[in-house]
């Protein structure tokens, strides 16, 4: 719960509710972030967090104990809200202002003992979205932007190799499947992308409403939820 007032991270017992464990934060400002789980051979698995104030963080699930941070992003006027993404061994997590500063930062913690060390790896800031979450496939990691530019940018070095604009404004994060980018504008436009370098566009088609909510995907459907329906595409009977 990073909020305009004391912040604290908690967790609870999923069966009984109960508090298991509450740890402090220092943010004085709200993120929307959603957590994931780091998780390498040869080491315990770790929450992700981001905020702006502590920058990313690797927290034990099950005493709530901070292992590393590492302090990567700006000022104080800026908010995480895109949710950090792992790959492989490498964490991206995005911070940002709506009209100011939008950083995209890879980093990679140590090996695990007593003193974690975390290592920048890059950053990305001119195309780095505020709002959408960055997505990989392959050897590529996909930032779509809220202003609706979209790059393409090699997941080992931070290159941009791609960036292309395709109009319309962005609060949903793009989905993959089958090497297709979708991605929803707040419009209610669902815009298809070839997932490689080319980002070539194969499709653009209006839901007739406007839409924040991120596609769903499972057995084989896409679901889509626009202000007032639920639309499922695809699948069989």
């Amino acid at each position: 719960c990073d909020q305009q007032g004391p912040s604290y991270l908690v967790a609870v017992d999923r069966r009984t509710g109960e508090q298991r464990w509450k740890t402090p934060r220092q943010s004085k400002r709200a993120s929307y972030s959603t957590p994931c789980v780091y998780q390498v051979p040869g080491r315990p698995a770790e929450l992700i967090f981001t905020e702006w104030k502590q920058g990313i963080t690797g927290l034990d699930p099950v005493t709530g104990q901070v292992r590393w941070e590492i302090g990567c992003f700006g000022k104080e006027s800026e908010r995480a809200i895109a949710s950090p993404i792992i790959v492989g061994d490498v964490i991206f997590g995005t911070c940002g202002f709506a009209t100011g500063d939008k950083h995209c930062v890879a980093v990679k913690p140590g090996d695990a003992g007593d003193k974690i060390e975390v290592k920048e790896l890059f950053r990305i800031e001119k195309t780095a979205p505020h709002l959408p979450t960055p997505i990989a496939f392959n050897s590529r990691l996909f930032l779509w932007t809220e202003k609706g530019i979209v790059s393409s940018v090699k997941l080992e070095s931070g290159e941009v190799v791609t960036t292309k604009r395709i109009g319309g404004s962005y609060s949903a994060s793009p989905i993959c499947i089958d090497g297709k980018l979708y991605g929803i504008s707040d419009g209610g436009e669902v815009v298809v992308l070839k997932a490689d370098d080319s980002l070539e566009e194969l499709a653009r088609n209006s839901l007739d409403e406007p839409c924040q909510a991120t596609p769903a995907v499972s057995g084989g459907r896409l679901f889509l939820r626009t202000m007032s329906q639920l639309l499922s595409v695809g699948g069989g009977p």
